[in-house]
């Protein structure tokens, strides 16, 4: 083990082996053996926290429930996992059963077409030659009925024709010639478009517009038949023509076709009538041996589709195979997760409970009781009850001589809360330290108000009757009563400097300028505005012990009970002020002006004029529905004006 021995005035750290204790553990119980104060702090403040979480800073349970956090994204991992794999192998299935389908299916078409030696049957080999001649046959057929069609066509175009032309020469045997007539329908149009033309626009002559139209007009609607027989003889010979095109070239397709197919060219230079009473005689053959090979075609075609099928079946079968071994381990790995977390939930929840019962019953509410020394104590007993699966901590106060029990963390006020964070670290070094003498102590005054820190000091020495003590500080005034109070033989001190070069680490402990005014405002803009207004009071706190430290303000530095902003007042902290500047009437008028402010300001009232505090100062929550936000900003508005009127102050 590890321990801690004084060399005149240097302490050295040795190690040695505890042979009568085989399961001690030096770093369990050294770990133990270090009160950080800033975990108090943050239990205090950190009120945007749950308990489970403020209990786990301060009692250094983080551990636990980070792997709690681990285990837990282990084990919903795993089950997703699992969910995931699942979910493909009933993919899988389905996607095998729908094949296993459609192959059954293709094998009962096959065993209706082929018989039921169908496998025998099937050879691929003539497959392609098969399915040429297929497409040369639905060319073929494509190319006969597209003959036919423009065959019939042409013989209506033809008809309508000839019937036109006999038309047009009746039309022209009884009016003048087809140019008169256009002459006619040009004269009609022009004088349709200028009325009242009075001028012949051919001779000049002067005209009666109203008779030569009247005129124009009988022989335009006269001869207007005429010009639609021309019109339309027009469109149907070019038909005609394209009909006769279309004729020789399908002609000369069919002639080919057949001759690949059949081995017999047909004349393509024959009439067409003729080739219309050929095709019509070699149509049903050719429409009978499509069919066939269509049917030849569409089976291999088939054959093809359920070759491909099967071998898709047995890939699918390897796949669902490797995936079943996958989610078998899976759901092994999810079981055996599930269960290690549901064991480690239980062990994790007694290894808490029972360590929080030993907490509770070792001593807390006395050791409070010894830092916080009211005279109206009504606390009997701290109920801490964690609850692991909804991750918080039922946190209660007994009230004495009585069965009530409260809200602990509503009920005490933040410095109470203080004592109490101490009160439960001490506790648990008593419960779970039996092999080391020594505790570490980080600046403990940090973490516990004035009100509070003579009896925190006077605790201290009486724990350094049973433990060497290492304290870190950077009061001055504290470590000064803090050495009044132990035996001289047995303290031991050590400063540090940044310009000690003697070998001890050097930290600089000095407090920056407006570090809690600065803390107090980062609180009121995410609105915690309790953390907010409590930075403010330890701002103006700070400002007046550090005041009076300058100005040597004399206190009983035997005093036992409590050190309060009060206390400085009473010891007349503001005349001593007024004493140094008591020639410059100015300054002395403003001093008077700034602590009056403090006086009336209804948030310090009650700090400066007495303690306990009232409870609104302590519960801004509890005591009043709604403590606002401009409120707290008055005052960390106040207590920043008036740091500010002492620094600026004169130095004396």
């Amino acid at each position: 083990m590890d321990f801690i021995q004084h060399s005149g005035a240097v302490t050295k750290i040795k190690r040695t082996t505890t042979r009568g204790n085989p399961s001690f553990r030096y770093a369990d119980e050294a770990e133990v053996c270090l009160i950080e104060s800033n975990r108090i702090e943050q239990f205090v403040i950190d009120t945007k926290k749950s308990l489970w979480q403020r209990f786990s800073d301060l009692l250094g349970f983080e551990h636990l429930i980070l792997f709690d956090n681990q285990l837990f994204r282990l084990k919903t991992e795993s089950k997703n996992k699992y969910d995931d794999a699942n979910i493909k192998l009933i993919q899988l299935k389905e996607e095998f059963d729908t094949l296993k389908s459609d192959i059954n299916g293709l094998e009962e078409l096959f065993r209706e077409e082929l018989g039921d030696n169908w496998r025998n049957n099937i050879n691929m080999d003539s497959g392609s030659n098969e399915a040429e001649a297929y497409h040369k046959f639905e060319k073929l057929t494509g190319n006969i009925d597209k003959f036919i069609k423009n065959y019939e066509e042409l013989e209506i175009i033809s008809n309508d024709l000839y019937s036109n032309k006999e038309l047009l020469l009746r039309e022209k045997d009884t009016s003048e010639s087809s140019e008169l007539t256009r002459i006619v329908s040009e004269s009609y149009k022009y004088f349709s478009k200028f009325n009242e033309t009075n001028i012949c626009p051919v001779c000049g002559q002067i005209i009666k517009f109203d008779e030569v139209f009247s005129r124009l007009k009988v022989l335009h609607d006269y001869l207007s038949n005429i010009r639609t027989l021309e019109e339309k003889i027009s469109k149907l010979s070019i038909r005609k023509d394209n009909l006769e095109d279309n004729l020789n070239l399908y002609s000369h397709e069919i002639s080919k076709i057949y001759a690949e197919l059949f081995g017999d060219r047909i004349d393509e230079n024959m009439s067409r009538s003729d080739m219309l009473a050929l095709i019509d005689s070699v149509k049903p053959n050719i429409i009978n041996e499509k069919e066939v090979l269509y049917k030849k075609v569409s089976i291999k075609e088939r054959i093809g589709i359920y070759q491909a099928k099967r071998e898709s079946l047995l890939k699918l079968e390897g796949s669902l195979k490797d995936q079943s071994q996958v989610l078998e381990l899976k759901k092994l790995l999810c079981r055996d997760v599930a269960v290690f977390y549901e064991n480690y939930i239980r062990l994790y929840s007694e290894k808490i409970k029972i360590e929080l019962d030993q907490i509770c019953k070792n001593d807390v509410v006395e050791i409070y009781k010894l830092i916080n020394q009211s005279d109206n104590e009504s606390i009997e007993e701290f109920i801490i009850e964690p609850d692991i699966d909804e991750k918080e901590i039922s946190f209660l106060a007994k009230i004495k001589n009585t069965s009530q029990t409260v809200n602990a963390t509503e009920f005490l006020s933040t410095g109470h809360l203080r004592c109490l964070g101490f009160a439960l670290l001490m506790a648990r070094i008593n419960t779970k330290v039996n092999n080391l003498n020594f505790l570490v102590i980080d600046d403990p005054i940090y973490s516990i108000d004035h009100e509070h820190r003579y009896n925190l000091i006077q605790y201290l020495s009486n724990l350094g009757e049973r433990y060497q003590l290492v304290i870190t500080s950077s009061d001055r005034l504290f470590f000064d009563i803090l050495r009044h109070n132990f035996n001289n033989n047995k303290f031991i001190s050590y400063e540090t400097f940044a310009s000690n070069h003697s070998g001890i680490i050097t930290l600089n402990l000095e407090v920056k300028q407006n570090q809690y005014i600065n803390e107090a405002r980062s609180y009121l803009e995410t609105n915690d505005l309790r953390a907010a207004s409590l930075y403010a009071r330890l701002s103006l706190e700070t400002k007046l012990f550090n005041l009076a430290e300058k100005l040597k303000l004399e206190i009983p530095i035997n005093r036992r009970d409590k050190t309060s902003m009060k206390d400085l007042m009473d010891a007349n902290l503001k005349t001593k002020l007024l004493d140094k500047y008591r020639d410059n009437v100015s300054i002395h008028r403003s001093i008077d002006i700034e602590f009056n402010k403090l006086y009336d300001h209804r948030y310090f009232k009650t700090i400066l004029k007495g303690f306990p505090l009232d409870h609104e100062v302590h519960h801004p929550y509890g005591y009043r529905l709604f403590y606002s936000k401009k409120e707290v900003e008055d005052v960390i508005d106040s207590v920043e004006a008036f740091c500010e009127f002492i620094d600026e102050l004169p130095k004396f």
